[in-house]
């Protein structure tokens, strides 16, 4: 076996953004929602769903934001229907912030 073989293939950059933003989400969420078990964030609920009113939803939304870095206006959070679709926004935000960098 050489040792191309032996090394993992990279991660693609896309997949590391929605990693990224998929745990830095869970983080902020924990800590405003400390009593809510970590299994019930899933990507098909909405923070809704999870016992979060909307100070709490504002708190995650600037809390992950500020955590990634990412400066997007918070307009552009009202739209999205779940935690899955905001992963992959944060992801894709995280991404464009990258490339521009």
């Amino acid at each position: 076996m050489t040792a191309a073989e032996r090394t993992p293939p990279a991660t693609p950059p896309e997949h590391a953004a929605r990693t990224e933003a998929d745990r830095a989400l869970r983080e902020v969420i924990a800590a405003i929602l400390p009593a809510l078990p970590p299994q019930e964030v899933v990507h098909t609920r909405h923070l809704k769903d999870l016992g979060a009113d909307s100070v709490d939803r504002v708190e995650i939304i600037a809390g992950v934001t500020a955590r990634l870095g990412l400066d997007v206006p918070m307009g552009r959070f009202s739209d999205i229907p779940d935690i899955g679709a905001l992963v992959g926004f944060l992801a894709d935000c995280l991404d464009r912030s990258r490339r521009t960098a």
